[in-house]
């Protein structure tokens, strides 16, 4: 049962701290404006889509991160568990 109960601490703190919220709103920012959020609201079309595609001279790939959150996550779980010991 310790385990849940770690488990549950990790948790509710790493939602007190909004980090998957944070993490998750960084990752999909470019979907709250221009093109991005014209996709998500439907107001456009495959043209529309193609010709900024084919317009873009610079094409930016992001990281997605994946080993900044797991490193994240597996500090709130050690500062868990030392919580625990010095308790």
């Amino acid at each position: 049962m310790d385990s849940f109960a770690i488990g549950l601490k990790v948790v509710q703190k790493l939602k007190d701290d909004r980090v998957i919220e944070d993490f998750i709103n960084q990752r999909y920012n470019s979907y709250s404006s221009g093109i991005g959020q014209k996709i998500i609201s439907g107001e456009t079309s495959l043209k529309e889509l193609e010709n900024y595609a084919l317009d873009l001279e610079n094409i930016q790939n992001t990281s997605g991160r994946t080993e900044l959150l797991k490193s994240t996550i597996n500090q709130y779980l050690l500062t868990v568990l030392s919580e625990k010991v010095n308790a």
